[in-house]
């Protein structure tokens, strides 16, 4: 019997270490990291009390935040959050950090805010954020829910107990607390109307004693503030909100996502229901929102089997939890929202699978593409590990929205199976890094002086390709045609292109490209860039065209940039025809001020120090001067997707003659960064006449050797040196398989099986998906492919298993096996055969 197998996508690759290793801190907890991936803060204990700290992933380097003040009263200060762009910090502290508005008595929390010092601030000058309307603090603030801050840190919302006309805190029930939120504008004076805006979606009535009601809370802010996520219990959607239901009298009323345009003024249309179906809210309930930073998507909890379409594990009263994701399209708001199951099994047809076990605190890269939550799931990735024992730890899971793929945080060939003892994820603006407190440093040596729990960073780095750009021959002193270039993401993680540059003159890029800062490409996604090539005189001109990120700043060290090759899709010269100059060096003896040395740079990713990535992809671009005489038809085609081995799409280029007077094509040739992946199979344009207005075509393949994208360019050079130029780009994937040559193997036993489209030569090994090591290792052939017999482990686990071929580069394919075990031989008795 012939199994099949199905692959995976391959894992990429990324880096790890501890957050905080230099400070003298136990049990680090509640991690933020801003958007730039350099600054982390976080809780944690200090002698016997909480504290807060922010650590510098750029120099390794960790303040206390929160000290205690001169004689000031020893307090516990937690929940740091830190703003997207760093320049904020926000802490929940008991302590009085602004003795002047705040009175230091009674058991109380307030919420307070400090700007950095690189941002022209003081991280021992904090600002009252929870103040009453006389100005003093309000002293009740929930510290178990962190604040929430706009982008720049200017917009703040925290949760607070609700208060009654008589002032003291309402209650719907003996032991709890009904909470509402406010949103405080720090940009407005203190004591004006409009500093602090409280939630508009708590009833005028007090709540009755049917249900135990929690109010609103877990707040979220989009980066511009305009936008409030939030969870209530009370039906806030409506124009007048009143208190909700729940499954039985006297227990808790169930909560809801909710979702507030501060914008509106329109009190039927300002707060929309999140977590619903056809309007039809959840009816197991949200919550643990997070919002993107323009406040299109929200992603969410909830264990309610009715808001998608999928396959649900078999469940009861009590099932597993999912994170959701609801996206609306804020530039047309009469379209529908869209709600997809995130925490599911990866697939192009059907019905997604959801986990098997419950996926929580879900958060969000910049723009809504990637989402990092925790998972006890067991079927959603193609191998388990052991999950931590404690209740809220699980696996930190990544969802790649644009490319279809889910992986693990931790997933790099550095780090092997790690048990998943993790929580609370924080991701930058990319999503390329990703902080958690583990229960498990153990794989990343100990986390610094912590005892406990750490916090510690996963870094991945996406590949970046661009391909090299020219524009044949142009006429001296006017502009050529303008061409455009696509950066493709292959992931994992966003691309924030900032800076795109030239490096010649006579090569300018023009408005319309849309790699511009501000733009976030995701996974899967691409940008543009557009230029014009203008030569100032009849001779060959090169430059490189560089798109980057922005380089984070460090105060008080050096930003190098480190250089990675990514291989075999370095920028390489075109070949130039026999005779014919080539197009990217100057001719001898003629001047060329415009046009600098020859550089060859790698497509690189700029590394900063400690893993503070700023990537950046690069493309030489050449062109000449001259009587143009040929042009390429189209300027670039795209022979899509190819197994590697294999043999892609064939398409055509047309070389048209825009002379006024015949001419001759004395060579066609490949060239660009990688003119080996394609082959020209026919092609009519050499060696005859090519009339004015006519055209001869040129055929080409993709047989990719490397799994990523690819590209070249095609060149035709008359016989008088004049030549035209078009771009070929296709993508190499693997597509390993595996089969098996029965589908029943006993422990002990042999199993053959046999192996294809995997790397050549290259170590794969055996393993099953739920064992925390393999059993085998086996070495592909010149083709990516073997026939081998493995020996199962005599101690193999009966049952079905899944049998997974992992290569290095993360390049997996599994299979289901039945293994069957030998039943042991039954004692021999006297007078049977033993007597």
């Amino acid at each position: 019997a012939s199994v099949p197998g199905a692959t995976v996508p391959a894992r990429p690759a990324s880096s790890a270490g501890p957050v905080g290793a230099d400070a003298a801190a136990r049990d680090a907890r509640h991690p933020s990291v801003s958007g730039d991936g350099r600054w982390v803060v976080f809780e944690a204990d200090v002698g016997d009390r909480r504290s807060t700290f922010r650590a510098d992933r750029a120099t390794g380097r960790t303040v206390e935040l929160t000290p205690v003040p001169d004689g000031g009263r020893v307090g516990d200060s937690v929940r740091p959050v830190v703003s997207r762009d760093g320049c904020a910090v926000v802490v929940h502290t008991e302590m009085a950090l602004d003795p002047f508005r705040d009175d230091d008595t009674g058991d109380r929390w307030d919420v307070y805010r400090a700007v950095v010092p690189e941002c022209g601030g003081d991280l021992g000058r904090w600002e009252l954020v929870s103040t009453t309307a006389d100005g003093s603090s309000r002293d009740d603030v929930v510290p178990a829910e962190p604040a929430t801050l706009n982008t720049s840190g200017t917009t703040i919302a925290y949760t607070h107990p609700v208060t009654d006309r008589r002032g003291a805190n309402r209650r719907s029930s003996p032991t709890t607390t009904t909470t509402s939120v406010s949103v405080v504008d720090l940009t407005v004076p203190l004591g004006t109307p409009g500093r602090t805006t409280e939630v508009p979606a708590m009833p005028v009535e007090a709540p009755t004693a049917s249900y135990r009601y929690r109010g609103v809370g877990e707040p979220a802010l989009s980066g511009d503030g305009r936008f409030l996520v939030f969870v209530a219990d009370v039906t806030a959607s409506e124009p007048l909100p009143d208190w909700g239901a729940g499954p039985e009298p006297g227990g808790p009323a169930t909560t809801q996502v909710y979702v507030w345009d501060r914008d509106d003024a329109d009190r039927r249309s300002r707060i929309a229901l999140v977590s619903a179906r056809d309007g039809v809210p959840a009816e197991r309930g949200a919550a643990s929102p997070s919002v993107s930073v323009d406040g299109g998507v929200i992603v969410f909890v909830s264990s309610d089997t009715a808001l998608v379409d999928a396959v649900h594990p078999t469940c009861d009263e009590v099932c597993p939890t999912q994170v959701f994701r609801w996206e609306r399209d804020l530039d047309d708001t009469s379209a529908d929202p869209e709600t997809r199951l995130v925490s599911a099994s990866p697939t192009t047809s059907g019905l997604p699978t959801a986990g098997d076990g419950s996926s929580w605190s879900p958060v969000l890269d910049r723009g809504g593409d990637q989402v990092t939550f925790v998972s006890r799931a067991t079927n959603l990735t193609t191998t388990r590990v052991p999950l931590g024992s404690a209740a809220g730890d699980g696996d930190v899971l990544v969802a790649e929205l644009g490319t279809g793929e889910l992986r693990r945080a931790t997933d790099a060939a550095d780090l092997g199976p790690i048990v998943a003892a993790h929580a609370r994820p924080s991701v930058s603006d990319t999503g390329r890094v990703v902080v958690f407190e583990t229960a498990e440093p153990t794989v990343f040596g100990p986390v610094g002086a912590t005892e406990g729990r750490g916090i510690v960073s996963v870094t991945a780095t996406p590949r970046l390709s661009l391909a090299d750009l020219d524009f044949g021959t142009v006429l001296t002193g006017w502009d050529g045609d303008e061409l455009y270039v696509s950066v493709l993401n292959e992931g994992p993680g966003a691309f924030a292109p900032a800076v795109v540059t030239s490096t010649t003159a006579a090569f300018r890029v023009v408005p319309g490209g849309s790699c511009t800062r501000g733009l976030i490409v995701p996974a899967g996604g691409s940008c543009t860039v557009h230029m014009a090539f203008n030569p100032s005189r009849p001779a060959p001109f090169s430059g490189v065209l560089s798109v980057e990120e922005a380089a984070p700043r460090v105060v008080g060290i050096d930003v190098g940039v480190g250089v990675e090759s990514s291989g075999p899709d370095t920028p390489t010269r075109d070949t130039p025809a026999p005779d014919t100059p080539a197009p990217d060096t100057p001719a001898p003896d003629t001047p060329a001020p415009d046009t600098p040395a020859p550089v060859e740079p790698d497509p690189v990713a700029a590394v900063a120090p400690a893993e503070i990535d700023a990537v950046s992809v690069a493309a030489i671009v050449t062109g000449a001067g001259g009587e143009p005489v040929l042009r390429v038809e189209p300027a670039g085609i795209d022979l899509g997707t190819a197994a590697v081995g294999d043999v892609g799409e064939r398409r055509a280029f047309d070389i048209r003659n825009i002379g006024g007077v015949p001419t001759e094509v004395a060579a066609v040739q490949l060239g660009g960064k990688s003119p080996d992946e394609f082959v020209v199979t026919a092609e009519s344009c050499t060696g005859r006449a090519l009339n004015p207005g006519a055209t001869c075509a040129v055929e080409l393949e993709f047989h990719p050797s490397v799994a990523s994208r690819r590209t070249a360019s095609l060149t035709a050079t008359t016989v008088t040196g004049e030549y035209a130029a078009g771009i070929i780009a296709g993508i190499g994937s693997f597509e390993p398989e595996l089969h098996l040559a029965q589908d029943t193997v006993r422990a002990g036993g042999v199993l053959g099986l046999g192996l294809t489209g995997f790397p050549a030569e290259a170590d794969v090994t055996l393993s099953f998906g739920d064992a925390l090591r393999g059993f085998g290792t086996l070495r592909t052939d010149a083709v990516g492919g073997l026939l081998a017999e493995v020996v199962v482990p005599r101690r193999t686990r009966s049952g079905e298993r899944t049998l997974v071929a992992t290569a290095p580069g993360g390049h997996v394919v599994t299979s289901t096996v039945l293994v069957e075990r030998r039943d042991p031989p039954t004692p021999g008795l006297p007078g049977y055969g033993l007597g």
